[in-house]
Order: structure tokens, then C-alpha cells, then sequence
């Protein structure tokens, strides 16, 4: 890994237009290029010295260890230069700066400093290569370039492209269990509180399994409520209640009372008149359920049928419970179910595999099936890596290697995925495999925040005619692939990957992998963190995990990242000391803090996230310093104030804001190159308070600002969005004719001025997905949104549009594939004519109470509906959809009394 841990660095460092941009300073241009030059040399020797560092060699390692933090070094030091030259041409422009800065002595003083820290680099990166004949490393002469890299090149960029395979994980083998369970859980002959435990060794299937019952339809159907919990090793019994709470009420994050008592109180409450379906997924521990036994009791006296899936590794944590329990204790695969789930992987659907190398490789297939003896997980990977390399040799090969007998099943996964992973064709694949294991175990994890943080870290590369949000993605599809992440949800309007989820197993794999080499350190004690002075390879990035270490700056001073979750418990800002280099800083879950001005001193910046705080204080001139930042992420967060300074950051690209009580807006001469922008601005109807005041008031907050004209100044020449969020009680309707870019958008309140809405020219055509909440629209909106061309997913929801009729004319819609009709209160009748929606495979229709029929000749003309979804629509005729179901539509009822609102 000493290629993927440097390599990025390295790959930035000469590639990088920072480099240009310093080149005017004076007496530094020969310096960089001289540097430019050894850094070339060093990116050539990196695999070789990765190879010899494995096979053990100390020496080798201390020259890579060497080499890392030099090439760290000499990349803070050109950005130094880069920041000045940003910030000076942000004053003054750039013509003339260099006369200009000739004239400050502060600025001279920094030109000084640059040069004789360039000048130590330099002659560090001598040393360094003049050590290299001692270890025997390759000549720069012997590494492969020209036209097989070319190839080589154009090979792996082939390999990255999006599958359009189901992503639902394989249950293959365990058919029977998966109907046994649903069998249980939808009794209606067993009224009684009933824990249903799933038993099995890591890597097996349980949460699988697990998975597919809570997602099933039937399931889905039967019960009031439902919530998946995940526990593991380190859990918190009041963040188990949160969860809960925010999935089963649909409560926002700042209306739950975070006190235990208090919340076991409100989910008692809740749910005592409820059937509930609760997932506690991944339990270490008897005491797990003895914590959770006081809002369980208020649930077992309602006896409505209610039901628990507990899943855990340890037989005695399965029958530890005191309630009524079925166990369902896994067992590995037989050979023919091991073949099965390895062929369904080494030979996807998406990858066109003719059938004479199906037949030629089947024999070589079914012994490795059974090298992997039954374990489901190590099937899975093994299969994604044979997908990549489907040629008789290397599968012979490996038969021949394999093994294993005297290791035990996790150890063979482990070895599996090492195989995997050293298999990935570039340091960019590795390093992004590696930083997923910084996040949480059983932690669900957005696709949009990964790949903005692989982009502030450098891991994405650059290619031509190709955003690097779309390369991210492209890397993410590759681990797909090879089955090293699990998809956890898609998107409905760009077919790409929405969330995904790494098995433990992976995880603690890549966890220690990454440790090795000094790639990212996983922290969840203090104790972890002093360990690191003596680690051979001090880790670049750490993660933290429910607690903060103040010290952190003193023990790695070069740190590069740092993510920390779950920091609910703190009751002091942390000190954020010595950590000057960071390029990505993400603490979640703060609460009421002050964050000091040493932020203001951290100029490398990328990516900086402050998400589900609470009453967070930023010093308001700090932006000014921040020149680099790409992403702010402050997603369900209050922040104090927002000046005017932070719309001047020049590489500013995606904006996630929750609630600002100061709220300043760009001036026209400001930020114009966003990307994606999220404001928050919390209406009252969201929130259960009497208006937007006394949300702030439980702050110690006051903020009374005209939003509306706040929106109307952000909408002034950002004409680069693509995605936009809005959610405030007033929204203009020019918000719809100042984005002509826009792909997705979201608008959560009152639509002002609607007259303006009936100009359908003037409405983005290449919007894909958009959703509409409480807009009160009084003119039926169909008769404008079926004409957008590109449309593929749209959401009406809470009183988006209060008439009472709606028609979907012919031909309108083309695109159009999923509809949710949610909460429109008003409309009473709904007309689909021919030809509308012809792409049309999922409608939803909730909460719609006087909406008494839809005709039935409108409904068959939806001839590509494959699931047809009803909620709280106890009022609709039942004759209309009868004709679906005989088609082969799903037709999904839940009865009045079983929906929840949300």
C-alpha cells in the first residue's frame, strides 16, 4: 500500500496547477521544476519499494516512511505559496502581484520562507535517492512506460462503468430460512412480543438474510412501523433509542429529547398502540437487551403482534432473550449452493461472458466453490475478483494456491480479500477501498459525502471531458464489481449507487491494512491515539470514534485528515491545535460548541464538515482563510452566522446548509461555480414550532430575516448548479428559471408569484429528479411537468398542490418512472389519459383521502406499472386497479390504521 498511501501525493504534486500558479515568485521557479523533476522519479520507484517493504524488508520500509513525509512536506510548502498568490490576486487582481508583494514585508517574508523550505526538500529528496542503491530498488529504466502503460491505461478506464445488475444481495441457500422468518413475522395467530434471532459466524449471510425479510413487501405491508438498528461492538443505548425514534416517528433529529429517560418515555408511548417490526442488527452482548428492556415492556403489554430480528454471532446472546424467541442459526453452504452464489458473481449479468468460457472455466469454478467451504462471504468477493479476471490460466493457478484447510472460515475471507485487493489495477482503487473502512461499523454511507471526500484527498483522477464527481462514481462502481462494498441504495433517476455499506469483515481487514502502512489509523480510545508515537509508520488520517482527543495535534503534527463521529457526549469544543495541515476535518454530532480560531489557520482545507451539531459558533473570519475549501457539509446543523467573506472562496463547490441565524447572501460579483447547494431554513411546519423564532430561541438564537429575498439574491448568476435544495415556509417561483443546469431539485415550501410558473421553455430541461413539498401550487401542475424531457422521478408531497383535480395528458411525461402522490389533501380526481407516463414502472398514492377513484381506463394505459403502492387511500375504488394485478402489476395495500405520516 506504500504505492496507493503516496502515490496520490505524489500524482499531485507534479500534475497539480498549483505548481503554475507559483511560478512567478521569485527565485522559486527553478526550485519547483528541480523538484518536479525528483518527485517524477520517485512515483517510478513506488511499486518496487511497495513489493520489497511486503516481502519485510525494515530498511525499506523506513525509506517509504521517509518518502511520505517529504513528499508531504514539499506539498504544504507549494500550497503555501499557492494560497498567497490566491489570496493576493483576490485583493488586487492578478496583474502586478509580483510588484505588489515585492513591497510587503510580511509577503517577502513568506516568499523567503518558501524558497528555503523548498531548498531543505530538495536536498532531503537527494538523500533519499541517493539511499536507494542500498536497498536495491528498480532502476527509473526498468519500469514499464510508453505504449503497454498506454494500454494498460485505456484497459482499467474500460473497466469502469456502471452495472445495471439488481444490487440486492443474494440469499442464495438460505430460500427456506427467509421464508421461515417471514412466516413468523406475519402471524396473525401469534399476538405476543416475538424476538426472532438469527445465529451465525462472521461472513455467513445474517444480515443479509435480515435485509431481505425487513425490505420485503409482504413484511413491509403487515406492520405499523419499522426500524433497523445497527449495534456492534461499541454501541451507546441512548443513540440505539434515538434511532429508533427518529425511523418509527419520523422525528427530525432536533425534536427528539435526547435525555434517556425521556426517550425511552416517547417510544414507549408511540409504540404501545403499534405493531412494530425492530431490526437489531450485529448484538456482541446479553447486556445489549437487558439495556433495552424498559420501553420492551411497555411493548409487550399492547400484544398486537408485534416483532424483534436480533441477529449476532454468539449462540447465548439468541436465547438470552426472556421474551418469546425463534432461533435460526445458520449453516455454511453445500457445494452445489457454493457454486451457485460464486457463478452469480463471477459471471454477472451486466459483463457478457460468452458460454464456451462459462463451460471452460465451470470445473476450475466448482473447486474453488469448494475451497471457500460453504461461507458465503468469501464466495462473494472470491467471485468479484474471478469476474475481473476470467482466463483459465489464473484460475488454474489459484486453484493451485489455495490452500487453506488449516485456517479457519474468517481467516479464509481474509485471505480472499487480500487477493482482491492487491488485484485492483491502481493506487487510486486501493486508497478509496482503504478510506471507507474510516467510517463506523454497520455505518450506511452516502455515496455523495464519499466522493466528495475522495476528491479533497486526491484519490480521484483526473480524466478527460469527465467531472470528478462522475470519476468517483466510476471508482465506487469498480469495488461494486469485485463485491468489496454492498449497495445499499440506488437512485431511481441516474441509475448511479446512492449509499453503501462495508461488511465487518472487510472492514476490520482494511483496517488493519491501512494501519500498516500508515494510510489511516482507526481510533476508539485515547489509548489508540498515544499509540501512534511508537507506530513505525505514523498514520496521515485518523478517525475517531465516539470520543475526542485533544492531544492529537502534539502526537501526528503532519496530519492530513481527520473524521470523528458520535461526538454527542462532548461537553467542550475540541482543540483542534497543531493540525494546521488537514485537508479534511468532519466532526458529527457535536452539540452547543465554540470552535476556536485555530481553524482559521488550517489553509489546506478541502472538505470541512460540521454534521447533526447543534448551536455550532464558527469565528465569522474564518472564511477568509479557508481559499481552498471545495465542500461544506453542515447538513442538520445550526450554525450562528455565515458572513459575506464565504461566498469569496474561489474553489467552493458543494454547500450543504442547515439552519444560519445570520444568513449573509453572495453579492453578485461572488460565488459563481457551485455544484450543489442545500439551505435549510427550517419552516415551522417541519419542526412542530409555532414559527422559525422559537426554534432559534432553543439555541439562544434570534433570527428574523427576509428568506425570501435572501433566496432571490443566491439565485443571481449561479447559473453552474446542479443540484439544489431549498427548504424555507416562502420560495419565489422564479427559483424554477434561474438554474437552466440543474439535474435535481428539491423545494420544501410555499411557491410565491405562481402565474410565473406557466413559462415551460423557460424550466431546466435536463431536470432528472424533483420533489415538491407543502408548495400550496393552486393551478394543476401536470399540465407544465410533463413536458420536461428528462424527467425521471417526481415527488408531490404535503399539500405540494391544494386544487382538486389533475390531468396527465398524452405523450406527456416521456421519461417519467417513478410518481409519489403524498398528502394532497384537496384533490379529488385524477385523469391519465393515452400515452401518458409510458415509461412509468412505480406509483405511489398516500394520504390522499377525497381522492375517490382513478378512472381504470386511465391506470391500463400505464402499461409498463410494475408496482402500484397504496397507503392511507381507504376512499379509492378498488375496481380501478383490479385489471393491474391481472397484468402482473404488484399491488401493495397498507390499510388506513397500518401507514404512518411522515
Amino acid at each position: 500500500m506504500a504505492e496507493s498511501a503516496l502515490s496520490t501525493v505524489l500524482e499531485n504534486l507534479v500534475i497539480n496547477p498549483m505548481i503554475q500558479e507559483t511560478s512567478f515568485l521569485r527565485g522559486v521557479p527553478e526550485q519547483v521544476a528541480e523538484m518536479k523533476r525528483e518527485l517524477r522519479r520517485l512515483q517510478s520507484f513506488l511499486k518496487d519499494a511497495d513489493t520489497k517493504w511486503r516481502n519485510g524488508d525494515a530498511r525499506v520500509k523506513n525509506w517509504v516512511r521517509d518518502l511520505r513525509d517529504v513528499a508531504y512536506d514539499a506539498e504544504n510548502v507549494l500550497e503555501m505559496a499557492n494560497y498567497m498568490t490566491r489570496r493576493n490576486n483576490m485583493k488586487r487582481g492578478f496583474r502586478g502581484a509580483l510588484t505588489r508583494y515585492a513591497h510587503k514585508s510580511s509577503d517577502s517574508k513568506q516568499l523567503h520562507d518558501v524558497g528555503v523550505k523548498i531548498e531543505k526538500i530538495n536536498r532531503r529528496l537527494s538523500n533519499i535517492f541517493d539511499s536507494t542503491s542500498k536497498f536495491d530498488i528498480a532502476k527509473i529504466d526498468e519500469i514499464e512506460i510508453g505504449e503497454n502503460s498506454s494500454k494498460d491505461e485505456t484497459l482499467r478506464a474500460r473497466r469502469l462503468f456502471s452495472p445495471d445488475s439488481d444490487d440486492n444481495v443474494d440469499v442464495i441457500g438460505f430460500d427456506s430460512y427467509r421464508d421461515q422468518i417471514v412466516e413468523q413475522l406475519v402471524d396473525p395467530d401469534n399476538q405476543l412480543l416475538t424476538v426472532i434471532s438469527i445465529v451465525g459466524m462472521g461472513g455467513l449471510g445474517k444480515s443479509t438474510l435480515a435485509r431481505k425479510v425487513y425490505d420485503s413487501s409482504q413484511v413491509k405491508q403487515h406492520f405499523d412501523v419499522v426500524a433497523w438498528v445497527a449495534v456492534s461492538q461499541t454501541y451507546e443505548v441512548s443513540y440505539l433509542l434515538q434511532e429508533i425514534i427518529k425511523q418509527t416517528t419520523k422525528k427530525n433529529i432536533e425534536e427528539i429529547d435526547k435525555r434517556e429517560e425521556e426517550m425511552r418515555k416517547t417510544l414507549g408511548e408511540f409504540l404501545k398502540e403499534k405493531r412494530f417490526l425492530i431490526v437489531f442488527d450485529d448484538v456482541w452482548e446479553t447486556t445489549t437487551w437487558n439495556q433495552l428492556q424498559n420501553p420492551i415492556s411497555v411493548f409487550v403489554e399492547a400484544n398486537k403482534g408485534s416483532r424483534v430480528i436480533l441477529t449476532t454471532r454468539i449462540f447465548e446472546v439468541a436465547r438470552h432473550v426472556n421474551q418469546k424467541i425463534k432461533i435460526h442459526e445458520l449453516t455454511l453452504l453445500d457445494s452445489e449452493k457454493s457454486w451457485e452464489l460464486l457463478r452469480s458473481k463471477a459471471f454477472p449479468s451486466y459483463q457478457d461472458v460468452s458460454e464456451s468460457t462459462k463451460n471452460e472455466l465451470e470445473g476450475l469454478g466448482m473447486e474453488l466453490a469448494e475451497k471457500c467451504e460453504g461461507l458465503p462471504l468469501a464466495l462473494v468477493v472470491l467471485g468479484g475478483y474471478l469476474s475481473k479476471n476470467l482466463e483459465y490460466h489464473k484460475w488454474s493457478k489459484l486453484v493451485g494456491k489455495m490452500d487453506w484447510e488449516v485456517l479457519d472460515h474468517e481467516n479464509n475471507a481474509r485471505r480472499i480479500l487480500a487477493l482482491s485487493y492487491h488485484d485492483l489495477p491502481d493506487y487510486y482503487l486501493k486508497s478509496c477501498f482503504l478510506y471507507i473502512a474510516s467510517f463506523p461499523e454497520d455505518y450506511e454511507i452516502p455515496v455523495t459525502t464519499l466522493s466528495q471526500l475522495w476528491i479533497a484527498e486526491g484519490f480521484v483522477p483526473h480524466r478527460r471531458g469527465e467531472e470528478l464527481e462522475e470519476t468517483a462514481r466510476r471508482v465506487l462502481d469498480e469495488l461494486v464489481q469485485r463485491c468489496l462494498v454492498q449497495v445499499t441504495e440506488r437512485s431511481i433517476a441516474h441509475g448511479w449507487i446512492d449509499s453503501i455499506r462495508i461488511h465487518d469483515v472487510l472492514r476490520n481487514w482494511a483496517i488493519e491494512e491501512g494501519g500498516n502502512d500508515g494510510f489511516v489509523k482507526v481510533c476508539s480510545s485515547h489509548t489508540d491515539v498515544e499509540s501512534m508515537n511508537s507506530d513505525a509508520m505514523p498514520a496521515c488520517r485518523v478517525t475517531l470514534h465516539s470520543f475526542f482527543d485533544d492531544k492529537l495535534g502534539g502526537v501526528v503534527p503532519n496530519l492530513r485528515t481527520l473524521l470523528a463521529f458520535k461526538l454527542g457526549e462532548i461537553k467542550s469544543a475540541p482543540c483542534l491545535g497543531g493540525l494546521r495541515f488537514l485537508r479534511v476535518l468532519h466532526l458529527e454530532g457535536l452539540r452547543g460548541i465554540k470552535i476556536h480560531n485555530e481553524i482559521k489557520r488550517m489553509i489546506h482545507l478541502r472538505y470541512l464538515g460540521f454534521r447533526d451539531c447543534w448551536n455550532i459558533e464558527l469565528p465569522s473570519s474564518m472564511w477568509r482563510h479557508l481559499l481552498n475549501l471545495q465542500t461544506l457539509d453542515a447538513s442538520g446543523t445550526i450554525i450562528r452566522c455565515l458572513s459575506s467573506s464565504f461566498w469569496d472562496i474561489p474553489t467552493l463547490r458543494n454547500v450543504y446548509l442547515g439552519n444560519v441565524a445570520v444568513f449573509i447572501p453572495p453579492k453578485p460579483n461572488q460565488q459563481r461555480s457551485l455544484h450543489t447547494l442545500c439551505i435549510e431554513e427550517s419552516p415551522s411546519f417541519t419542526y412542530g414550532c409555532s414559527d422559525r423564532i422559537a426554534m432559534f430561541r432553543r439555541c439562544g438564537l434570534v433570527g428574523e430575516y427576509n428568506w425570501e429575498g435572501t433566496i432571490e439574491s443566491l439565485m443571481v448568476g449561479m447559473t453552474t448548479l446542479v443540484s439544489l435544495t431549498l427548504i424555507a415556509d416562502k420560495i419565489p417561483s422564479e427559483v424554477f428559471f434561474k438554474f437552466p443546469n440543474l439535474h435535481e431539485q428539491t423545494l420544501f415550501g410555499q411557491l410565491t408569484d405562481q402565474r410565473r410558473l406557466s413559462n415551460v421553455n423557460l424550466l431546466p430541461q435536463n431536470l432528472k429528479e424533483l420533489c415538491l413539498v407543502a408548495c400550496k401550487l393552486e393551478e394543476d401542475p401536470m399540465p407544465i411537468l410533463e413536458k420536461l424531457p428528462s424527467l425521471v422521478v417526481l415527488q408531490l408531497r404535503y399539500n405540494a398542490y391544494i386544487g382538486r383535480s389533475m390531468c396527465c395528458s398524452s405523450h406527456g411525461f416521456p421519461r417519467l418512472q417513478n410518481l409519489t402522490v403524498w398528502g394532497l389533501r384537496s384533490i379529488e380526481e385524477w385523469k391519465v389519459e393515452v400515452r401518458s407516463m409510458p415509461r412509468l414502472t412505480r406509483l405511489g398514492l398516500t394520504l390522499c383521502p377525497k381522492l375517490r377513484m382513478v378512472p381504470e381506463e386511465g391506470l391500463q394505459h400505464l402499461t409498463s406499472l410494475q408496482e402500484l403502492h397504496l397507503s392511507r387511500m381507504d376512499s379509492l375504488s378498488m375496481d380501478s386497479i383490479k385489471k393491474l394485478k391481472e397484468n402482473g402489476c404488484k399491488v401493495i395495500v397498507v390499510p388506513n390504521e397500518s401507514a404512518n405520516e411522515e
